[in-house]
């Protein structure tokens, strides 16, 4: 991960102890791969409209990832961006505009 991301990703938390918050959830992160088969059967249960907006070149999170959604959710709906998180998170400020 490059320190511009680390960056990036304090100033999009907003919360004050930004550093410890985020460390927190990268540190943790691992403990959600446990949870991958309930999330998966939800998603095949219930089928929830999902759009995975993704940054093709976003080194932490690859486009394998958005498409495996469609195993459980046949109509989900994958869009991968040519950007990386920096180039997503002005996509996402400019939306709220």
């Amino acid at each position: 991960m490059q320190v511009s991301d680390w960056g990036a990703r304090c100033a999009f938390a907003g919360h004050r102890r930004k550093p410890d918050t985020q460390l927190d959830l990268i540190l943790d992160y691992r403990s959600n791969l446990a949870l991958y088969p309930d999330f998966q059967s939800y998603f095949r249960k219930h089928r929830p409209p999902l759009l995975a907006a993704w940054g093709r070149h976003y080194p932490a999170f690859l486009p394998a990832g958005a498409i495996a959604y469609q195993r459980d959710l046949p109509d989900v709906e994958v869009h991968l961006l040519d950007a990386g998180f920096l180039r997503w998170k002005h996509i996402i400020m400019r939306s709220r505009r």
